[in-house]
């Protein structure tokens, strides 16, 4: 018999800490959890998102995504991502970029309904930066969430953000003990979560019990992985909010036979068996730097 709940906890690498002393579990596991669902989700003949605890959409909402731009080359990136049917795109900003400008060349390229999600990676600093920014740039109602603001070891301070201005605010989080606790601070709107996909799926509904919605993060990342975020966030019911898969637009290649469709802002559940993609052997050759054969016992 299968036990997946059993394998799934046991090797967790929970022994790893974040930055600020918010403990999360080691990226090395979602390797791990990625094969696993996928090698029974195939014995089973079942997509992952059923052993999940099944799907509850049949597409799954993606923002586009940009780093910290100029103005024009902002503009630019909107136009592309409002011509490749996306509703709205999440920027890296700072708290001393051009700020009027930047949003400026977004609505002139993409509309006025083109929605946008600043994430400054903590660096509008403090709540008097944050808040003072935000009231700035309130006359833009295209913007519709800000994550993380300021260092999220200060829960206080978002709070104090979150009371002082009309705009959502999100934290960026990875595992449940986090979770809790910015819930019971009451120290933001929306999460976008992290972590494997079981864990996504439980902290998910951490927050909906809490009234929040959530969307899934990401790193540059390849095919298989963002397969699997597809997975959990379609079996997450709080996940409405436009996720983060940057991958596709951002490296040159997923290593995937099949790399994700994007229309209409939307990527639809892969039904295949497993997490429904294949490796592309070709390319993971063709882009292979160094090569290492371990021999069993």
């Amino acid at each position: 018999p299968i036990d997946i709940g059993r394998a799934e906890g046991a090797p967790t690498g929970r022994a790893h800490e974040g930055t600020h002393g918010t403990g999360r579990i080691n990226p090395s596991y979602d390797a791990f959890e990625m094969a696993l669902f996928d090698l029974v989700g195939r014995h089973l003949q079942l997509p992952v998102h059923a052993l999940l605890g099944g799907k509850v959409r049949d597409q799954v909402a993606i923002d586009f995504w940009i780093g910290q731009m100029s103005p024009d080359d902002a503009g630019r990136a909107a136009g592309e991502a409002k011509a490749r049917g996306f509703h709205g795109l999440k920027m890296k900003c700072a708290i001393d970029d051009p700020w009027e400008d930047r949003i400026q060349a977004i609505l002139d390229a993409a509309g006025p309904d083109f929605t946008l999600t600043l994430d400054p990676n903590e660096r509008f600093y403090r709540p008097v930066e944050a808040i003072g920014l935000a009231r700035r740039l309130a006359r833009f109602p295209t913007i519709a969430m800000y994550e993380d603001p300021v260092p999220k070891w200060n829960l206080d301070w978002y709070r104090q953000i979150r009371a002082a201005i009309d705009v959502p605010l999100a934290l960026h989080l990875g595992n449940p003990r986090d979770v809790v606790n910015a819930i019971k601070s009451e120290a933001c709107d929306h999460f976008n979560l992290g972590g494997g996909m079981v864990e996504f799926v439980r902290m998910a509904s951490m927050a909906s019990a809490y009234g929040s919605h959530v969307w899934h993060g990401s790193g540059v990342d390849l095919g298989v992985a963002e397969h699997s975020y597809l997975h959990a966030c379609a079996a997450a019911h709080a996940c409405v909010l436009p996720s983060d898969l940057v991958g596709s637009w951002v490296r040159e290649h997923m290593l995937v036979e099949s790399p994700m469709t994007f229309t209409d802002g939307h990527v639809a559940v892969p039904d295949a068996p497993g997490l429904g993609c294949e490796f592309d052997m070709d390319a993971v050759r063709h882009y292979s730097v160094a090569r290492l054969n371990v021999a069993g016992s």
